[in-house]
C-alpha cells in the first residue's frame, strides 16, 4: 500500500513549478598573470588569462571565446596592443571537446588562455627599437638592459552565449626588457632599475 501511495503522489503531484533559481551576476573569477620570458628561443611578454567558475553549479555549452584584451604602457598610454581572444590561445580546459566545441565547467573548474606578445603595438611600433631605453649592462657588457617599464592589462571575455561576459581584474606588471639571453654563470642576474 505504501508503494502505491508514493506512486500516486508522483503521478498526481502538484502542478506548481519550482521558483526560478537566482543566478548571480558574477559567475566567474578572472585573473591575469603576465610574465616576461627571456630564453635562448624567446624574448616575449607572456600573458595568461585564467577564468574560474565560482558558481555552485556546472556551466555547460558551446565555447564562444568572445572578447578582447589590451596591454597598455603606463608611461605612454598611446602605446598599446589590443587583440581578440581566439581558440588557438586556449591552453587548458579540463572538460572541453574540441570536436563538438562543448565546454563543461564544474564548480571550481577553470580555463586558461595564453598570449605571447612580441612587443609590436597596434600601430606596428616595435617597442624593442622605439620605446625601451636600452643601455649596456655594466655587469655584463654583451647585453643591453632597459629601465623598468610598467604595463596595464585589461580583459573581458564571454565564454557562453547565454551568460554575460566576465571582466578580469585590471593588472599592472613591471619588467626590464633585455636584448639577448645570456646563460647563467656567464653574467650575473639582471639588476632592473627604474
Amino acid at each position: 500500500m505504501k508503494y502505491i501511495s508514493i506512486l500516486l503522489i508522483f503521478l498526481y503531484g502538484c502542478d506548481e513549478s519550482l521558483p526560478p533559481k537566482d543566478i548571480p551576476q558574477k559567475l566567474f573569477e578572472g585573473k591575469i598573470s603576465p610574465e616576461y620570458i627571456l630564453t635562448g628561443q624567446e624574448n616575449v611578454l607572456r600573458v595568461r588569462f585564467i577564468l574560474k567558475n565560482i558558481f555552485d553549479e556546472t556551466l555547460e555549452g558551446k565555447l564562444l571565446l568572445d572578447g578582447m584584451f589590451e596591454i597598455q604602457s603606463i608611461k605612454n598610454p598611446d602605446l598599446k596592443k589590443s587583440e581578440k581572444f581566439n581558440l588557438s590561445q586556449l591552453t587548458y580546459a579540463k572538460n572541453y571537446n574540441p570536436i563538438t566545441n562543448q565546454l563543461r565547467l564544474d564548480p571550481g573548474d577553470s580555463i586558461s588562455i595564453l598570449y605571447s606578445w612580441n612587443f609590436l603595438s597596434n600601430d606596428s611600433i616595435d617597442l624593442t627599437k622605439e620605446f625601451f631605453n636600452l643601455q649596456t649592462d655594466p655587469a655584463c657588457t654583451v647585453r643591453m638592459v632597459a629601465r623598468e617599464e610598467t604595463f596595464r592589462f585589461n580583459a573581458d571575455i564571454q565564454i557562453f552565449k547565454e551568460i554575460s561576459p566576465a571582466i578580469f581584474s585590471q593588472k599592472e606588471y613591471s619588467f626590464c626588457y633585455t636584448n639577448i639571453f645570456v646563460r647563467q654563470g656567464l653574467c650575473p642576474s639582471i639588476d632592473c632599475k627604474k
